[in-house]
């Protein structure tokens, strides 16, 4: 793990972590040796009492301890990254790389929890404030922001010295979360949306609004009966391959898919559920999007699912199991067995609170922000978020050797790769000084140009946060009272914001404390998330049969006529310079001394030939 690196030049900085599980990379399970460090990397490495990786653990003079750890220890087969996003004037602040290492995807959600606080506290001793941490939907991790944040979990932070303070009015009742924070949280938002559009293709699940089936139905429709140049689909938007795919969730929600589902009959539940899918992402990924519709837009989407958990839980298993066995013209014993609980007609509690906890972020740091506690630059939204390590990744896989194609790496490999393009980016920040061009791509120039926070800094305050998010209410409210969902209204009117706000603040209260919000913290696997939306479970089965045969070179000066012991053709020396002794395994042969290279060590206990897809969607997948 890379040392703590501390700059002078940034007071406030966000720090995004990337989770493997959700948003990992797979890697080459490969042993290899670094003569820099003298340690073996590509093992799973043990985490500390701060949920830290420990450093130097691979590192021995015996081949006999190596041999043992080869046989024993488990092999990273995912690579996670920690990178450092700071807050500028600048609509695309280069980021850093904090650490990387390979895991067995084997940690808890304290270790996650003391990682953050040690993290916090290093940074805060050297000048630098932590406004926050970002990662994917992992449930360990959601798990770790319900305690960092108090939401609806007890306070991890409880008497810090460093706690920010907000001043929250009375009449925010829709505002779950407590005044006084550490540091706030974000999920990522490209996985919000696509577990979202997950939950629309599952196999266990069938989601129910009133009497309306929420299902790709209405969009397979629109591509049937109407013209490609109207809404731009093809199937693979409808139901991909690949269920990490970003751009079809976009896609199915964008605002001409919206007008068009208003004349394919039975679309009105599909029409809503899309909105809140494009609300998210217009309030957390596009770049556009100003800070108060921002707000607004994340309350959309948050008072879409609040609604619809209010008429859920008013209903009865046996009236949903009733409504679903007639739209389905199924028998009724059939619907009961298929869905033993209320939670399969509604999105997974885990997306949920995702969409709860980014809103709350979002109202923490806008008021803040107008209380003038932060600098206006922190709500640079749509840069919050883990897709940093995603693009670090994928500038990692683009820099491969000319004399290879292939697009992967080992542990070893990507840490190299890192300084590499550590080095670009270095060079690419003086470019004013050097005057050095490179080329750009005229889209992503244009989108370097833009920033959200180009507005006018005087129409943010707590009236104008408040507003929006009434706004956003009265929208949804407006939605819902087309549905006559009786639950929902009081003398035909649709409830008000605090009888709502009551509701579901003793529902999630209910869950939480009930053996349904249990969290298994090793596995990652919970109630709150039984839909296996994406194999990214523990990747200890996965078999790497790949399209692409890439192997290391490893450097070995072998001779085919050298008979020794059982290691046939490969060299062994007598003697070798002090200066790179520790390269070298002291081993006996025959009775006498010889020093073997410990990158030779490496491929004499390798077993198996390792590869791995170059094809995103085998290699995500585990195929």
């Amino acid at each position: 793990m890379k040392k703590l690196i501390f700059s002078s030049q940034f007071h406030y900085l966000f720090f995004v972590h990337l989770i493997f599980e959700q948003f990992f990379t797979a890697v080459i399970p490969k042993i290899t040796y670094d003569t820099t460090s003298d340690t073996f990397v590509g093992f799973a490495l043990p985490l500390d009492n701060c949920g830290l990786p420990i450093n130097n653990t691979y590192s021995t003079k015996s081949f006999n301890i190596f041999e043992e750890w080869c046989s024993n220890t488990p092999k990273a087969k995912l690579l996670t990254a920690h990178l450092i996003q700071p807050l500028s004037h600048s609509s695309s602040p280069s980021p850093y790389l904090f650490s990387a290492y390979g895991t067995d995807n084997k940690y808890k959600s304290i270790d996650v929890l003391s990682r953050w606080h040690r993290i916090y506290q290093e940074y805060k001793a050297n000048g630098i404030r932590i406004l926050g941490f970002s990662t994917d939907c992992d449930s360990r991790y959601l798990q770790a922001m319900r305690a960092s944040l108090g939401f609806f979990a007890q306070f991890a932070y409880q008497d810090h010295p460093d706690l920010l303070n907000i001043d929250i009015p009375r009449s925010w009742s829709w505002f779950f979360i407590q005044s006084e924070q550490l540091y706030i949280c974000f999920q990522d938002p490209i996985h919000i949306c696509t577990k979202l559009r997950n939950r629309l293709l599952s196999e266990t699940a069938t989601l129910l609004l009133g009497n309306q089936l929420i299902n790709m139905d209405p969009l397979m429709d629109l591509i049937n009966n109407y013209s490609k140049l109207d809404h731009g689909l093809v199937c693979s938007d409808v139901n991909p391959k690949d269920r990490q795919n970003y751009n079809s969730a976009a896609k199915i929600s964008n605002d001409n898919i919206l007008i068009l589902l208003k004349n394919i009959t039975n679309s009105f539940g599909l029409n809503i559920y899309l909105q809140a899918i494009q609300s998210v992402r217009l309030a957390y990924i596009d770049k556009n999007t100003d800070i108060i519709e921002r707000i607004y837009y994340a309350w959309v989407s948050v008072f879409i699912f609040r609604s619809w958990l209010v008429w859920i839980d008013s209903k009865d298993k046996k009236d949903l199991d009733l409504i679903i066995s007639q739209l389905l013209n199924l028998d009724l014993n059939d619907t009961k067995k298929k869905y033993q609980v209320k939670r399969q007609y509604f999105i997974t509690y885990q997306s949920y609170f995702c969409v709860e906890i980014n809103a709350h972020s979002l109202i923490y740091l806008a008021t803040l922000v107008c209380e003038g506690k932060l600098p206006f630059e922190a709500l640079n939204i749509s840069l919050q978020n883990s897709q940093t390590c995603e693009g670090m990744f994928r500038s990692a896989r683009a820099i491969s050797s000319i004399t290879s194609a292939g697009v992967n790496f080992t542990i070893l490999q990507f840490l190299k790769r890192a300084n590499k393009l550590r080095a670009l980016q270095n060079i690419k920040n003086s470019s004013h000084e050097n005057h050095l061009r490179f080329p750009q791509h005229h889209k992503l120039a244009k989108t370097n140009q833009v920033t959200s926070t180009g507005q006018d800094k005087n129409a943010l305050s707590k009236k104008s946060i408040e507003n929006a998010v009434l706004k956003a209410y009265k929208y949804v409210s407006n939605l819902f009272s087309q549905m006559n969902l009786k639950a929902l209204l009081r003398k035909g009117q649709f409830i008000s914001i605090d009888e709502m706000s009551n509701i579901v603040l003793s529902s999630l209260d209910d869950f939480w404390s009930s053996d349904l919000g249990t969290i298994n913290s090793e596995t990652g696997s919970n109630e709150i998330d039984s839909e296996n939306e994406i194999n990214n479970e523990d990747q200890s089965n996965v078999v790497y049969d790949s399209d692409e045969e890439f192997e290391l070179n490893d450097h070995l000066n072998v001779s085919d006529d050298i008979n020794v012991s059982s290691y046939q053709g490969i060299r062994l020396f007598d003697n070798v310079k002090q200066e790179l002794a520790h390269s070298y395994f002291k081993v006996s042969v025959n009775n006498e001394n010889k020093y073997l290279n410990k990158q030779a060590a490496c491929w004499i206990l390798e077993k198996d030939k390792t590869s791995l897809s170059s094809n995103r969607l085998s290699r995500v997948q585990g195929r």
